[in-house]
């Protein structure tokens, strides 16, 4: 006779069914499987893969070499999986920081978290609060794991993950020497791909061109600038592919 060594596993996962023969001094010429769902093996330690969540009567058939059969059955369950799932919602917003709050949506009843963020950083909570230090474009991977130890995993991404931007222009400075407001220039998100400031003067010329965030001195043609007000046109592109237009006036003061 033989004893099945088998009882669960969950949908689609490889099963490998064996059984302990405790027949002997004859040898096993024919094994034939029944998994109970219209399929059958022949090997000694088939792999299975059942497709759908039950309870299934496995039997073995075995014949020896001196035509003696002997037949052995194990109730097989098969659990359902978890379908693993999620949604990020951009929670907080800083300068050089930006907070993601992941809240997991799995179905069936989920008692283990495996969340990976894609910069290094990982958590086992249900709904994590994850803080980025940096940009980049990451993938999420969230696996679940339910009360009969089945598994899922879904990845999202890539997604840029980057804080807002934020742009704001003064009215005025002052280039006089006293190391208060000497320059002039937007305070602005350093996360940009494209940029450009120009300064022009009551008769249109251009006096100041800037692509790569350099501040304007008020210096043109080695002299300082007299005092006034002047046009500006500044443009920027953020990382997620928003134009950013001002126009407007500077006054510059001694």
């Amino acid at each position: 006779m033989a004893i099945i060594q088998a009882s669960s596993t969950c949908i689609n996962e490889p099963f490998t069914i064996s059984a302990a023969s405790t027949i002997k001094n004859t040898a096993i010429v024919k094994t034939t499987w029944d998994f109970g769902d219209g399929t059958q093996a022949s090997t000694s330690n088939p792999v299975k893969y059942f497709g759908n969540a039950a309870n299934y009567l496995v039997r073995l058939t075995e014949e020896s070499d001196q035509g003696c059969k002997h037949d052995t059955s194990q109730m097989v369950t098969v659990w359902a999986k978890p379908n693993a799932q999620f949604t990020s919602t951009k929670f907080k917003s800083g300068i050089s920081e930006v907070e993601y709050q992941y809240t997991d949506q799995s179905t069936t009843t989920i008692n283990q978290w495996l969340w990976e963020f894609g910069d290094g950083q990982i958590s086992n909570s249900q709904n994590p609060l994850i803080t980025y230090s940096d940009t980049g474009t990451f993938f999420t991977q969230l696996i679940v794991r339910n009360n009969n130890g089945c598994l899922d995993s879904t990845i999202l991404g890539p997604d840029l993950i980057a804080p807002d931007f934020f742009l704001h222009i003064p009215n005025a400075f002052s280039p006089n020497g006293d190391e208060k407001n000497e320059v002039f220039g937007p305070v602005m998100s350093k996360y940009f791909i494209n940029y450009s400031m120009v300064i022009y003067n009551k008769w249109g010329e251009k006096l100041f061109e800037s692509t790569d965030g350099i501040f304007c001195n008020g210096m043109f043609r080695n002299k300082l600038v007299p005092e006034g007000t002047y046009m500006y046109n500044l443009y920027a592109a953020d990382l997620f592919g928003e134009n950013h237009i001002r126009r407007g006036s500077i006054n510059v003061l001694r």
